[in-house]
């Protein structure tokens, strides 16, 4: 019975690789909650690197990151950028996060409300 199921699902996640190399959408809700946090989060990550980028304090904005499969605390991102991540966001929560809360556990982040200010060219929190 578990063979069966770990078989469908691999199967499920190559036919995703493929569909998603052909640039078609692919939606992976049927895979652990485990993997799906994962994506998610490498997805995240991935592109909110490099979106920090700025000349003075005035660059820069706090977005949210948080995903339907988990809330995190908001991050520092050039303002021109901020659109951009909310974006990628939003196409982590249809690839991945459908769903997620009706079957996988949701930790939701304590965060505090911090400044932001452009340092050495990027943005930061202050210290």
């Amino acid at each position: 019975m578990q063979k069966g199921i770990l078989s469908r699902m691999c199967l499920l996640l190559c036919v995703c690789v493929v569909l998603s190399a052909a640039s078609l959408a692919c939606n992976v809700t049927l895979l652990p909650c485990e993997a799906r946090l994962q994506n998610a989060q490498n997805k995240i990550n991935a592109n909110q690197a490099g979106l920090n980028e700025c000349e003075e304090d005035a660059d820069c904005v706090v977005v949210p990151s948080a995903t339907d499969c988990q809330g995190t605390c908001p991050v520092p991102l050039a303002k021109d950028e901020a659109k951009s991540f909310k974006l990628v966001v939003d196409d982590v929560n249809y690839r991945f996060c459908q769903g997620y809360k009706d079957s996988c556990p949701y930790m939701a982040a304590k965060c505090q409300v911090r400044e932001v200010v452009c340092k050495s060219f990027k943005c930061v929190f202050k210290d």
